[in-house]
């Protein structure tokens, strides 16, 4: 995108005719609405609901999918973890991602105790 007017943002001053990236990678991380935006929170959806979903775009760019996928999600999580058993993530050896447009882990080691028969 182009910049159209001079425009401050988060103390960054954004000329006219400057070339900004447009991203959603810190959807639903703000941390003035959002409690520790960082930590993956399975029960994020109590909080604002004005960012709850925006993963799923919006207007014209809004998911078909996002209505399934939203109510699959809890069922599908409850058979996974039912079936694979207790399992947590090695935080000592993740490894973040380095990325302006997406956020994610290039390495991100599952501790995994399978059920035993």
């Amino acid at each position: 995108r182009t910049a159209g007017e001079d425009v401050e943002l988060s103390g960054t001053t954004i000329r006219r005719g400057d070339t900004v990236i447009m991203s959603i990678g810190a959807a639903a991380r703000d941390p003035e609405l959002f409690d520790d935006p960082d930590t993956f929170d399975i029960h994020r959806d109590e909080q604002p609901a004005v960012l709850r979903h925006l993963i799923f775009g919006a207007g014209r760019h809004h998911c078909l999918g996002a209505v399934q996928a939203q109510s699959n999600l809890p069922t599908m999580l409850r058979v996974l973890l039912e079936r694979l058993g207790p399992m947590e993530v090695d935080w000592s050896t993740a490894a973040r991602r380095p990325s302006l447009a997406s956020r994610g882990y290039d390495v991100l080691p599952i501790l995994w105790d399978p059920p035993r028969p």
